[in-house]
């Protein structure tokens, strides 16, 4: 993991701070420092929380254009990746494989905020066990494995070698778990 930039750091007070008048600071800090245009991809990914937490200030500050748009293309595309994971949720559970929810999908629910993170998927988790049955309900509701992967190979080698993999439908994209690794590596 990298340390923060401190261009990083002011969006994350823009974003966090409690007190508005830090918030406000740290955004026009940053917004000083840089054009929107010219940031990095690390610092636009944060700026959908920023919009979140500055649009709750009263009376409201006024805010670039491009950041309004940001926080409401993220909100549509997270909107999408939604809907897609709505049905087939709804599918997997008609077919008694239980799903454990994760990531951003689960932090959009909570704060009841679909523009406040990026996703690019909508992370699920099955029993290991449950497997063969969430494949077969994947392939009878439309999806497709990514990157040229093919059914056979979830079923069998993938399966054994790997703890997830991407499907797509449409706009929607899903990173099916199957299992939480032992790895020592990972018990941070």
């Amino acid at each position: 993991m990298t340390a923060l930039t401190a261009r990083e750091r002011l969006l994350l007070t823009a974003a966090l701070a409690v007190e508005d008048a830090k918030a406000l600071a740290a955004w026009q800090e940053w917004s000083s420092a840089i054009a929107m245009e010219a940031a990095p991809h690390a610092e636009l990914r944060i700026l959908p929380a920023v919009h979140a937490r500055l649009a709750r200030i009263r009376p409201l500050p006024p805010l670039p254009q491009k950041l309004i748009g940001t926080a409401r293309a993220t909100f549509t595309q997270n909107s999408i990746l939604a809907a897609a994971a709505y049905d087939l949720l709804r599918a997997l559970d008609t077919a008694g494989v239980p799903v454990l929810v994760s990531k951003g999908f689960t932090h959009c629910l909570q704060f009841q905020s679909f523009a406040r993170r990026t996703m690019g998927d909508i992370d699920i988790t099955v029993w290991d066990s449950a497997l063969d049955r969430a494949l077969e309900v994947l392939k009878a509701e439309g999806w497709e494995p990514c990157y040229g992967m093919t059914w056979a190979a979830l079923r069998s080698r993938v399966r054994i070698r790997r703890e997830s993999w991407n499907f797509t439908k449409g706009a929607g994209n899903i990173d099916l778990h199957w299992r939480v690794s032992n790895d020592p590596r990972e018990a941070w």
